[in-house]
């Protein structure tokens, strides 16, 4: 019996070892600038527009690679692991010309002269995938309301457009968006702390912020913190007092434009 026991306890082990070391497809991400699967998912509910420039790829050689131990197979198969979405601007809607409006001669010069001016300009940052950007709700233990603390979030989600919008390929995550991606255990009003790189991953979001509001004195503190996910990476940060949140409101939009903007030294540095 006890040889029996010790045969299907190393038949597991080596099966769940197999799993491990051999789902290819799970171990190694969709390279960029193409989306898995949870990142286009990710992008249809934040940008439709922007999903149509993705069309959808089967990584074969991964198929290939698993099929050594057949159980990655099934493994990666329904987690979803082989299907990616490759980066196609000629399926991009913003591309396209709508037939039933005329163009005029000068209007397809300018184009043409346009494109041709700031592609090399920008063609690292046209080139790259849509840069996921999620603002936490912010935290005060109390000391604001919970009205108070959603303004503040709004003013930093408000903030990062401002500061990316035209920059980089960013999009900005809602509030419900962020709801809607998160596992059903969690909830946005527990994210904290260590918590927030960890609910910025499982949101598919690239660079995650929060703000947590204190008091120094007879003053408001705030201290706001912005993660890049992939590296667990402090990427800025900013720390200021205020005497009410109406000047806290103030101080917020005076330095939450340069944090957010170091997203964009981010990008174009990796």
């Amino acid at each position: 019996m006890r040889v029996f026991l010790r045969k299907i306890f190393l038949l597991t082990a080596i099966v769940i070892c197999g799993l491990v070391f051999d789902s290819c497809a799970m171990i190694f991400s969709v390279s960029r600038p193409d989306l898995s699967q949870k990142e286009y998912t990710a992008l249809i509910i934040n940008d439709k527009k922007a999903a149509q420039c993705y069309v959808e790829e089967t990584r074969v050689g991964m198929i290939i690679l698993d099929a050594i131990f057949w159980p990655a197979l099934l493994v990666d198969g329904l987690g979803g692991y082989y299907t990616y979405y490759s980066y196609s601007p000629a399926f991009c809607s913003n591309n396209s010309v709508n037939s039933a409006e005329p163009v005029s001669v000068a209007e397809k010069k300018w184009d043409v002269d346009n494109i041709a001016t700031n592609t090399q300009k920008n063609k690292k940052i046209v080139s790259s995938r849509p840069v996921f950007v999620a603002v936490l709700e912010s935290v005060s233990g109390g000391i604001l309301k919970y009205q108070e603390n959603q303004f503040i979030t709004n003013v930093l989600r408000e903030e990062a457009v401002k500061a990316l919008s035209s920059e980089i390929n960013a999009t900005i995550m809602t509030r419900e968006n962020i709801r809607e991606m998160l596992p059903p255990e969690k909830s946005l009003e527990d994210c904290e702390g260590a918590c927030i790189v960890e609910t910025g991953k499982n949101i598919s979001a690239d660079y995650v912020s929060q703000a947590r509001v204190g008091t120094f004195g007879k003053n408001l503190t705030i201290s706001v913190e912005l993660y890049k996910t992939s590296n667990n990476k402090l990427v800025s940060s900013f720390n200021t007092k205020a005497q009410d949140i109406d000047a806290l409101e103030e101080k917020i939009r005076e330095n939450a434009s340069g944090m957010f903007a170091d997203i964009v030294r981010e990008e174009l540095n990796r």
